[in-house]
């Protein structure tokens, strides 16, 4: 600024050059527009790089989220689950069925060896 220690240096641009430099992967080329010292030209090639690797690295993140999601139970056994409880079939503190109730699937329990969170507690635990 006019009044700073440092009148008539730039201070912004370089520190926003800097930071297209450093920040961003692939680094993002800048130049001074000759005709205008506070603009930047950024070459739409280093953008479109840029961009691409955000979606490469978006994708990997969401098939990274969905493995997970995967692992956590399969989606049968979920809905096998649902169907269960909003049919009242659930016997309370379990996930077991009532005694004699059937899903849709014709199985009359749930597998809970898949899940731990899911298993009856042992009698020593109650």
């Amino acid at each position: 600024g006019r009044h700073s220690a440092l009148s008539l240096k730039p201070v912004l641009r370089p520190e926003v050059q800097r930071m297209l430099l450093e920040e961003f992967y692939p680094p993002l080329n800048t130049m001074s527009v000759p005709s205008n010292m506070g603009a930047l030209k950024v070459m739409a090639s280093d953008i479109e790089a840029w961009q691409n690797n955000q979606s490469r690295q978006k994708i990997a993140r969401l098939q990274t989220v969905a493995s997970v999601l995967k692992n956590l139970s399969s989606v049968s056994r979920i809905q096998r689950t649902i169907e269960i409880a909003a049919a009242g079939q659930l016997t309370p503190d379990t996930t077991e069925p009532a005694e004699g109730a059937e899903s849709e699937h014709g199985d009359n329990d749930i597998n809970d060896s898949e899940n731990p969170a899911l298993q009856d507690k042992d009698e020593d635990d109650v």
